[in-house]
């Protein structure tokens, strides 16, 4: 089974929501976690809100980090989505949050070595964990692989015809450029649309990606996302260049959080698997290699 491809895909990214760690002030990093019942209600006001949005204009695919923190917040975000489910889902371990080694489990008080001199602080690697820049390389593969998967030149339909055999092809480029002009908006029948549930971290690098920031002319952002908080980005292609071009929509947007308040009484937080895994289709689907030309 394929999904169709498209002149523009819209990608939400969703932090997880409140767990036992994050209220400790505890240090996670790549450890599991567990919502607390604060952060399951989050999770199930982040649901009634992606409820009204799926029905409105479906989700095609659903990607969510293989921690529990963020399993456990997909499975409850979309446990009505089941009459209408999206095409694909799957879990990668591509979309946690930075391994901070021997760190991860103290409180954030706690004393850490200082950094090496001569070493910047976003390369900087804790022992046994993983550098801001580690997490940037990972941020902008899930870019580049969902341009390679789904994003189509602009006006190119799924339908059209190959190019003639022995024809040279136009190679990607393999870079995520920032769009600097604002083009406009793509027909609603040639969009997709990607939930990526996610961590704080990754999230903000996927910004820094999508942005271009170099800290320099563009600076870097901040890891403040809010618990369920909505990232939203917009991928296209140039198509005289086959560029894939990333532009930030919307940032740290919490505001169900307000217009939807769930109780969590009722809320099974022991099923780790989201539902949505045995009802979406498992074929290789992916694109593996980010600079290839997709099937």
């Amino acid at each position: 089974m394929r999904i169709r491809r498209a002149a523009a895909v819209e990608v939400w990214l969703v932090r997880h929501g409140e767990t036992e760690a994050n209220a400790g002030r505890i240090t996670q990093g790549q450890q599991h976690g567990r919502l607390t019942r604060t952060g399951a209600a989050q999770a199930a006001s982040l649901g009634a809100r992606l409820r009204l949005e799926h029905a409105a204009r479906p989700f095609d695919v659903v990607l969510c980090s293989d921690l529990l923190r963020c399993r456990q917040t997909c499975s409850l975000a979309t446990r009505h989505w089941r009459p209408r489910p999206p095409a694909f889902f799957r879990t990668d371990a591509g979309l946690r949050e930075r391994s901070v080694g021997i760190y991860e489990g103290l409180p954030h008080h706690a004393p850490r070595a200082p950094r090496p001199p001569g070493v910047p602080a976003r390369a900087y690697r804790v022992p046994r964990g993983e550098s801001w820049e580690d997490v940037n390389k990972r941020a902008r593969r899930l870019l580049l692989r969902l341009g390679g998967t789904f994003v189509s030149g602009e006006g190119r339909r799924d339908d059209d015809e190959k190019a003639p055999e022995g024809a040279p092809k136009k190679p990607a480029s393999g870079r995520v450029s920032p769009s600097k002009d604002e083009p406009p908006p793509p027909r609603d029948d040639s969009r997709l649309r990607v939930l990526v549930v996610t961590h704080g971290g990754f999230i903000m690098e996927t910004v820094n990606a999508a942005r271009g920031a170099d800290g320099r002319r563009v600076p870097f952002a901040e890891n403040g996302a809010y618990n369920t908080a909505i990232y939203k980005f917009e991928l296209t292609k140039e198509p005289q260049h086959d560029r894939l071009c990333c532009r930030v929509l919307s940032m740290n947007d919490a505001s169900h959080l307000q217009r939807f308040r769930e109780q969590s009484s009722d809320f099974d937080l022991v099923d780790e698997r989201p539902a949505l895994v045995d009802e979406c289709c498992g074929d290789q689907w992916w694109c593996d290699n980010p600079d290839a030309e997709t099937p």
